[in-house]
């Protein structure tokens, strides 16, 4: 209101000094909304409209750039002030000297508003930190409770800079900004252009998210059949369906999992579950989409556990699809089994990841291309012969990581690592890493493993069973388990059968914070016989120490390398701005309307305001309007579609300060349509 006051003042000073002309400017005004109001919008836009017009960038922060002074910011110590002598955006910016390890300067919480979840949400803001010293001051984005993404700044060098990081809007529903001081006394920043919101400082490119997952269970679940060429599995009623994602509840107890509808896109189905064939039976595996198959998988013997994967493509959107496992019998008189127990071990999971045909989108530098991998070796005897009916951890005294690419650090059995890669107690086959951000992560284990026969046996089983899972950085307390389980179930003959194979599991896992996480190898164990041991790292070589005994390992952002990203305005990037312009104008403004019936002949109707129109060629309804009242300079004029019939097609071919040239005609029948146009101009 102190705003529109101050236009009027202005308005008062530069056309009307008197009362009676204010009054005739006053009412000029009221004909200049009552004309173009239907198609111009001069009010402040309300908050969809700001989100449509400025496209799909949304900054919750109501005072970021310190205009309104301290408004909307809080500081739990240190001292903040304005700074207005050399700001570095605007007429403003803010000063913050912490004096206190830990302290903050943040904004109030906001809520997220539900279509932002689950999208791209940002933290970023201009500053100024000549005498900084690099990592004393954290820009943080926060839900409340925990940080969602982190930054440590880094001096600027009398350079003005944008900092900030993308992460994924949280489910949690809250999110305030926060600058933290992480030393007793940081040197004083200078800040400005705040921003906590979606899409900022993205684009579009490629990249892939996880679609939708199926996990199926169940006492007693088998699919059975005996097609001889590929064919989907009978129902069975005893099979429990769990679903995430855009993944729905399947149609008929089939393995499968089935989507509603299929956006373009190209999607990759993972397949892990247990199958068999007789032991002089052959069977194959595919999963098929009902159009193709895809993905061939051979089984032979007793059941194991296999993994098989495919990829589809689908051009325009498609309903109700379901991604299934078929079998075929191609030799033998037995059956082909899937089957889904009641334990973790016997689940038959789906894992469908989609890749967009457009773009998807693209990353900061902050946060792009994160990989660590590395290897863990020592004693050739890691572990042996113990039954345990759950999930257990992998530990040695006498483990060593090695780093190959990032800087994981070793996983320890019970506190944190006392030197980086050594524990002071027990290692465990298992790293911790810093993550950059949260969201979701693809980790891969492989270790060799030998079973063999010990003290004479004539024959024995063992089932062995893989999974990692993320522990606290100083327990094995299981946080979240990887849904992928690997494993062996084989039978030595005699006391001199050993056999030795890989094992590798691989699995996508979501974090929903960044910083430290570890990461663990679990293990599930039973045999038939007591003297039978399963040993891993198995030394393949024979070569006790050799990199072919260790256990490989590597964590990535799944979302970043599938393909790699694009990256797009890293260094900068300015919020979209509605402005308030002052300025100045002589005499009031004229203003020129008039409607054209297109029957037969373009025809203008009579208006107040005085004109003539000449119609110029009827054939193709193209018409000129002459004013009465000529305009001192090029007008602004609209041409807008009259009555509610038709698909009309009103357009201005060309203005002059004494006439206007229209052309209607129906686009779709090449007819003229008696409704019309409306047509107005306004100018001095």
């Amino acid at each position: 209101m102190t705003r529109l006051k101050q236009i009027m003042f202005k308005m008062k000073q530069i056309c009307c000094p008197n009362k009676k002309e204010m009054t005739t400017f006053i009412v000029w005004l009221q004909i200049i909304f009552m004309v173009f109001a239907p198609n111009l919008a001069y009010s402040v836009p309300k908050e969809q409209d700001r989100a449509m017009l400025e496209g799909t960038e949304r900054n919750l922060l109501s005072n970021p750039g310190f205009e309104a002074r301290r408004a909307g910011v809080t500081a739990s110590g240190g001292t903040v002030a304005l700074e207005t002598a050399s700001p570095l955006d605007g007429k403003i910016s803010l000063t913050w000297d912490s004096d206190g390890i830990g302290q903050t300067l943040e904004s109030p919480l906001f809520v997220v508003p539900a279509g932002m979840v689950g999208a791209t949400c940002g933290v970023f803001f201009k500053y100024l930190w000549d005498a900084g010293t690099a990592d004393d001051l954290m820009l943080i984005a926060h839900d409340g409770t925990v940080n969602i993404a982190e930054i440590n700044l880094n001096p600027t060098s009398g350079i003005r800079i944008v900092d900030g990081i993308n992460f994924p809007c949280p489910t949690s529903g809250s999110l305030k900004w926060r600058l933290e001081s992480t030393v007793a006394n940081p040197a004083i920043i200078t800040l400005d252009t705040r921003f906590l919101g979606s899409g900022r400082n993205t684009q579009q490119t490629s990249q892939s998210t996880i679609y939708g997952t199926s996990s199926w269970e169940g006492s007693g679940c088998q699919w059975v059949g005996s097609a001889a060429s590929f064919a989907n599995y009978p129902v069975d009623n005893d099979c429990v369906e769990t679903t995430t994602g855009k993944a729905v509840a399947s149609a008929t107890n089939v393995p499968g999992i089935r989507f509603n509808d299929l956006p373009p896109g190209k999607y990759h189905v993972f397949f892990s579950g247990q199958m068999a064939a007789g032991t002089t039976t052959t069977c194959a595996f595919v999963i098929g989409d009902g159009t193709e198959n895809k993905g061939l998988l051979r089984s032979l013997g007793d059941e194991q556990h296999y993994n098989t994967d495919a990829t589809f493509d689908v051009a325009a959107t498609i309903p109700d699809v379901t991604y299934e496992l078929l079998h075929d019998r191609q030799a033998g008189a037995g059956n082909c089994v899937t089957s889904a127990g009641g334990t973790d071990d016997e689940r038959v999971v789906f894992t469908v990841e989609r890749f967009p045909l457009t773009n998807a989108e693209s990353l900061t530098l902050e946060t792009s291309g994160f990989l660590a991998k590395g290897n863990i070796g020592g004693s050739e005897n890691i572990f042996s012969g113990v039954s345990n009916s759950g999930y257990t951890g992998i530990e040695d005294n006498d483990l060593t990581l090695v780093q190959t690419v990032g800087s994981p650090l070793q996983a320890c059995s019970g506190v944190e690592e006392s030197s980086g890669l050594s524990c002071s107690g027990n290692e465990s086959v298992g790293f911790s890493e810093e993550l950059p951000t949260a969201g979701w992560y693809d980790i891969c284990f492989t270790t060799p493993g030998r079973l063999s026969t010990v003290n004479g046996a004539a024959t024995a089983t063992v089932s062995t069973m893989l999974r990692f899972v993320e522990t606290p950085n100083n327990a094995q307390t299981i946080i979240q388990s990887s849904k992928a389980v690997t494993g062996v179930n084989e039978t030595a003959s005699n006391a001199s059968t050993i056999y030795g194979r890989d094992i590798t599991v691989c699995d996508d896992m979501f974090f929903d914070s960044s910083g430290k996480k570890t990461i663990r190898l679990f293990h599930s164990f039973q045999i038939s016989e007591i003297n039978v041991n399963f040993v891993y790292p198995y030394d393949r070589s024979g070569s006790n120490g050799s990199l072919d005994q260790a256990v490989y390992f590597s964590i990535k952002k799944s979302r970043e390398q599938k393909p790699a990203p694009i990256f797009n305005n890293f260094l900068q990037t300015i919020n979209s701005k509605f402005e308030i312009l002052d300025g100045s104008f002589s005499g009031p403004p004229k203003i020129q309307a008039a409607s054209i019936s297109t029957g037969a002949t373009p025809i203008f109707n009579a208006n107040p305001f005085g004109h003539s129109g000449v119609v110029s060629d009827a054939t193709l309804g193209n018409a000129t309007w002459t004013f009465g009242v000529p305009f001192a300079s090029l007008p602004v004029c609209n041409a807008q579609q009259a009555g509610s019939s038709g698909n009309r097609n009103c357009t201005i071919s060309s203005t002059t300060n004494t006439q206007v040239s229209i052309r209607t005609r129906d686009p779709s029948t090449g007819a003229l349509d008696a409704q019309g146009c409306s047509v107005q101009c306004m100018g001095l």
